[in-house]
């Protein structure tokens, strides 16, 4: 028991949050929902500090550069959200 106990606090349950984080991402993403990026920057953020404890260089890497195309993602969400609507007032200009 105490074996188990020491493994759910070894990276101070910065591994749990990352899980939740991570899958609550998917899900939001998967619902067409901008949010999800920034789930995935905090899963991230949690599984870089994990990397970072663990002195993983390759995972630290690896959620360094996630976190920036879940910016991108987000940010980039937002532009296309913009272009569409400019796209669908010049189709009703023309209709009417």
């Amino acid at each position: 028991m105490n074996m188990i106990l020491e493994n759910l606090q070894l990276y101070y349950g910065l591994d749990w949050m990352a899980l939740l984080f991570g899958l609550t991402s998917t899900y939001l993403v998967s619902n067409k929902n901008k949010y999800g990026f920034l789930c995935g920057i905090l899963s991230c953020f949690c599984g870089f500090s994990i990397a970072v404890i663990s002195q993983q260089f390759g995972f630290i890497a690896y959620n360094a550069l996630l976190i920036g195309l879940m910016g991108r993602g987000f940010l980039n969400w937002n532009a296309e959200e913009a272009q569409n609507d400019t796209i669908v007032e010049k189709l009703q200009e023309k209709i009417l």
